[in-house]
C-alpha cells in the first residue's frame, strides 16, 4: 500500500465533517467515520478525488447492532 499523507485525512475529515478513527486490517487503512457513521455517495465520490489516482474507499463492512443500529466501516485499497 502507497502511504497516504495527513493533508489527505484532514480533507477527508473536512468532507465528512465527522471525527475521523484510522486503523489497519488485512494490510489495508480502515477509517471509522463518528460513531460508525454510514457516508453517502457524494462524499464516496469527494473522498476518492482526495485519495487521487492510486487509491479508493470503498465500504469495509456493515454490521446491525441491536443497541445503536447499523455500523459502517471503511477500507483504502490500491486502484
Amino acid at each position: 500500500m502507497d502511504r497516504i499523507d495527513l493533508n489527505k485525512l484532514v480533507k477527508i475529515q473536512q468532507i465528512t465533517n465527522l471525527d475521523v478513527e484510522v486503523g489497519t486490517e488485512d494490510s489495508c487503512i480502515t477509517l471509522r467515520f463518528g460513531y460508525w457513521n454510514e457516508l453517502d455517495s457524494l462524499q464516496i465520490d469527494y473522498i476518492n478525488e482526495v485519495l487521487g489516482y492510486t487509491h479508493k474507499i470503498v465500504l469495509g463492512w456493515e454490521d446491525w447492532d441491536s443497541d445503536c443500529g447499523y455500523k459502517y466501516s471503511y477500507k483504502i485499497i490500491n486502484k
